[in-house]
């Protein structure tokens, strides 16, 4: 396997991890834990900013941990998604400095990497609109059954893989 070909493929894997985790952040939830004394009784509530706004939304303390555990967990997938755009960002200008890809393309591939979590009846359509070779291949059917990432299929149509 040559330079060329490794980048593609770490370029490949890097739009899938960043799709991934951004997907993931955005089900958790962000903020903080506030803990408020108020006539005696403790209340707990979530906190986060919206613009210049924070706001607020009560917690029960039973559910504290369960809460505070997924915005850990949130904070965690922030700091990887943060190191991945890195990474992404080192490829993209080795990519675009040796010509291997345009611009134009690095941008479409970022996009197609959504394909990648589609349902297997929309990953069909998909692939038969934009990739008819590959509607009856068995790197079509990989793709569909989830094996096979659509912007591997975008590069074997281009020819560099």
């Amino acid at each position: 396997m040559d330079i060329k070909e490794k980048k593609l493929l770490e370029l490949i894997d890097l739009y899938r991890s960043s799709e991934e985790l951004s997907e993931l952040i955005s089900s958790l939830p962000r903020g903080y834990i506030s803990v408020k004394q108020i006539s005696g009784h403790t209340y707990y509530y979530r906190q986060w900013r919206d613009g210049n706004r924070i706001i607020s939304k009560y917690v029960e303390a039973a559910f504290v941990p369960g809460v505070e555990a997924k915005i850990a967990l949130r904070k965690e997938h922030e700091k990887v998604l943060s190191s991945v755009k890195k990474d992404l960002k080192k490829v993209q200008r080795y990519i675009t400095q040796h010509e291997i890809l345009t611009p134009e393309q690095l941008s479409l591939m970022k996009e197609q990497a959504k394909y990648d979590h589609l349902s297997q009846e929309e990953k069909k359509a998909v692939l038969s609109a934009n990739l008819p070779e590959f509607s009856s291949s068995k790197a079509g059917a990989k793709f569909i059954e989830g094996d096979e990432t659509y912007n591997r299929l975008y590069l074997m149509s281009l020819g560099l893989l």
